[in-house]
């Protein structure tokens, strides 16, 4: 009988602790929390209250932070999260109001460390069509093929006409350029993303002007160099894929021709690793001919993909 009366009273005193733990860990902190947040609605409506002009009028909605309910006095001492002497995000801590139904409705958002109101604080998704990074050539036009989809955790889909675009982009002039596009849901929260433009002159566009139909340069023009890895190239002509073809000005080396691959391994390593993201690798070719072929101007014979290669007569 006593061995029974010993074990219900353990097990009382374990579901009294039990109990307690959890009412200190997770129960009060969260009552702490909710007081806080009734703390906030309430200071935020004794500030409209005596702002009336602030209020909103039709579907708009009016916001007043945590920080101007301190600033302005509505609020005389900080709300710390709960078991911490960290006071709550002032900045991202709000009361929304709209009028409803010739009423005014409270939306209140209290972010404080892990715990944080349940209302909706989060603006909706948006999907830009296209990259998020592009480039154009310097007076080309440029088309931003703007947004796919809104889409919000809470309101659903949102029609893309209501985004607005900033567009800056001027292609008359080399930089880099930010389009933002904004949206927000049906309780004004907001998000914002954006496309970054960059606008260049490559070599290949002012080759290209200088060239007009031709594609590539002959004879002994005066306006065709480039200086590559601190050596003297000719741009010799245009390629379909927008990228140039250069031959050496000087020489480069005696090249023992037997070896020509592992000397061509060599000279690309010792490259400026800016200039290898420019090469492009390509096949060229290498056909043999004869004193009697030198009419011929179709290939008939290309080397391996190389990432440089040295023509030869030889």
């Amino acid at each position: 009988m006593k061995k029974s009366i010993f074990k219900r009273i353990r097990i009382l005193i374990f579901l009294v602790v039990v109990f307690g733990l959890v009412y200190l860990i997770i129960i009060n902190p969260m009552i702490i929390f909710q007081r806080n947040e009734k703390k906030f609605t309430n200071a935020a409506k004794r500030y409209f209250e005596l702002n009336p002009n602030e209020l909103p009028t039709g579907n708009r909605i009016k916001t007043v932070s945590l920080n101007t309910l301190y600033h302005k006095s509505f609020l005389t001492e900080d709300i710390y999260v709960p078991y911490s002497s960290k006071v709550c995000s002032i900045n991202d801590s709000w009361v929304k109001v709209r009028k409803e139904e010739g009423e005014y409705k409270y939306y209140t958002y209290l972010e404080c460390g892990m715990y944080s109101s349940k209302i909706d604080h989060k603006g909706p998704n948006i999907e830009i069509n296209g990259k998020k990074e592009v480039t154009v050539e310097r007076g080309e036009k440029y088309e931003d093929p703007g947004v796919k989809e809104v889409v919000d955790l809470v309101d659903g889909k949102i029609d893309v006409s209501k985004v607005t675009v900033k567009n800056e982009v001027d292609t008359s002039n080399v930089g880099t350029y930010k389009i933002t596009y904004t949206a927000y849901d049906n309780l004004n929260n907001k998000t914002t993303v954006s496309r970054t433009v960059h606008v260049v002159q490559s070599i290949y566009s002012i080759v290209k002007a200088a060239l007009g139909e031709k594609k590539n340069y002959v004879s002994e023009p005066t306006n065709n160099f480039v200086r590559v890895s601190n050596m003297l190239f000719r741009i010799f002509e245009l390629e379909d894929d927008k990228s140039i073809t250069l031959v050496a000005d000087e020489d480069i080396a005696n090249i023992n021709y037997s070896k020509i691959d592992k000397w061509l391994d060599y000279y690309y390593d010792h490259l400026g690793e800016s200039l290898k993201k420019m090469i492009v690798e390509r096949k060229y070719c290498n056909m043999t001919l004869s004193d009697e072929q030198l009419a011929i101007t179709e290939c008939s014979s290309y080397t391996d993909v190389k990432k440089v290669y040295v023509p030869s007569i030889t």
